[in-house]
Order: structure tokens, then sequence, then C-alpha cells
């Protein structure tokens, strides 16, 4: 019924910038995709949109999230701060930040 991941037993991938975690759920009743990423000062992650809602939590550090590369108002999550983006938003995640930022992210989004 109840399924415990072991995150230090996840593989990792620097396919999407920075350092992700990604573990997909999917059966007869739920289709949920999450996991986590770190990026190091000046990284950033790939840019994202999906077909569902997004969450992020901040873990550590300070995530700066744009909706455009000349976006001049982006937002800046710190850490215990959530964020939610909405479905179909175009989201660029940076660390302008001195530290290393980790994230917890939850979508629906299984199929990209």
């Amino acid at each position: 019924m109840f399924k415990v991941f072991e995150l230090s037993k996840v593989p990792e991938t620097t396919e999407f910038g920075g350092v992700v975690k990604i573990i997909k759920n999917v059966s007869n009743s739920s289709q949920i995709i999450f996991g986590t990423f770190n990026l190091n000062p000046g990284e950033s992650l790939v840019n994202d949109i999906h077909k569902t809602d997004e969450v992020f939590y901040i873990i550590r550090g300070e995530l700066t999230i744009k909706a455009s590369k000349d976006d001049k108002n982006p937002s800046v999550a710190k850490e215990g701060q959530i964020v939610y983006i909405p479905k179909k938003t175009l989201h660029i995640s940076q660390n302008q930040g001195l530290e290393t930022v980790e994230v917890f992210w939850c979508n629906g989004d299984c199929n990209g």
C-alpha cells in the first residue's frame, strides 16, 4: 500500500542541468512524478513546461524562477518556502545565490 523511497539509492542524472533524481509512480489509481534537484551557484535547469501543475519545496538555499530568459521580475524562493507552478507555464530554475540549492519537486506529468 505505501512505498518508501531511499533517496540515496535513486539514480542521478545531469541531463536537465544540476543533479536531478526522478521517481515515477504510475499505477491504476495514481500517476505522479517527483524527486529532488540540486543546483550549485550559477547552475540552471533546462527550460521546463508540464501538462500538470508542479510544486517545488526549497529544502536548502535560494532558488530563482523565471518565466523567460529575459524575465525582469523573477520569483525567488528561500529555504522552507513552497513554489506553485501552474500547468503549461514555462519556468527556468536558477541558482543565483552563493550556496547550493536543494529542491523537492512534484507533478503529475509522468509522460514529460
